[in-house]
């Protein structure tokens, strides 16, 4: 299973109706990270992400736009294991 079925089975049909998910995929490994999918959530309130690089890198930030500031600045993890429960759980919660 690839990320982004990862997260369609785990955590995106929990994402409230008004969110906007856009699925990422980029194959062209521009940055030495390796290939990137994941993807963009953005609602009224929060806008974030969350993408994995095939090297092994978890990336992730949410955006607090009624507040405008970082509610969970931008940071890269390096992992070999993309399901990081908690970690992703910690984001997607702001948009249930």
């Amino acid at each position: 299973m690839d990320f982004i079925e990862f997260l369609e089975k785990e955590f995106l049909y929990l994402v409230n109706r008004d969110t906007i998910i856009s699925i990422r995929r980029d194959s062209s490994d521009s940055n030495n990270l390796g290939v990137l999918t994941g993807v963009d959530l953005d609602s009224s309130k929060f806008s974030g992400y969350i993408y994995f690089w095939s090297k092994g890198f978890l990336d992730y930030a949410l955006y607090n736009i009624k507040e405008d500031r970082e509610e969970i600045p931008t940071r890269i993890v390096e992992t070999d294991d993309y399901q990081q429960l908690d970690l992703i759980r910690s984001i997607v919660k702001y948009f249930q």
